[in-house]
Parts: structure tokens; C-alpha cells; sequence
């Protein structure tokens, strides 16, 4: 919620599909995984918020958030010249 002048914070976390659940309570949202031993655990975390002038609403947060995670499954195209 929009927090008198101060603007309103966006924040979202992208975890590997299969090892999370969440807790959700009106106070906070908690997301807690299985890891695996020696196995490396990689998730994106990230924050926006609507008076920095780029995201200004909850749809625009979402769409970054889904367009950033179908940037994860592409692979890099790299280029060496000689």
C-alpha cells in the first residue's frame, strides 16, 4: 500500500519452480526451500519502487518480473572476433 508521499515499494523473488513453498500473513511473506547439498541454489531477488519514475504500478512490477524469468531461459549468444 501507498505510504502517504513516500511512494509505494514493489519488491519479488524468483526461485527455482520445484523447491519452494510460501507462507503468506497480513504482516509478511515468507518463502522457504529444500537445498540440496553441494548443489548450488540460485534465485533473483529484486525491488522497484514507483517514485524512482521507470515502474509505476503493480502491473508494470509484474510484467518486469515475468519478462525478467523468460530472460533466464535463453541462452547466451556470445561472439568472439578475431
Amino acid at each position: 500500500p501507498k505510504h502517504s508521499d513516500d511512494g509505494t515499494t514493489g519488491v519479488g523473488i524468483i526461485l527455482p519452480s520445484s523447491s519452494h513453498k510460501s507462507l503468506i500473513t497480513e504482516e509478511q511473506i515468507l518463502a522457504y526451500s529444500v537445498v540440496k547439498k553441494n548443489m548450488p541454489f540460485v534465485y533473483y531477488q529484486g525491488a522497484a519502487w514507483d517514485k524512482a519514475g521507470e515502474i509505476q504500478d503493480a502491473n508494470q512490477w509484474l510484467s518486469y518480473i515475468k519478462s525478467f524469468k523468460s530472460s533466464l531461459k535463453s541462452e547466451p549468444k556470445i561472439k568472439i572476433k578475431k
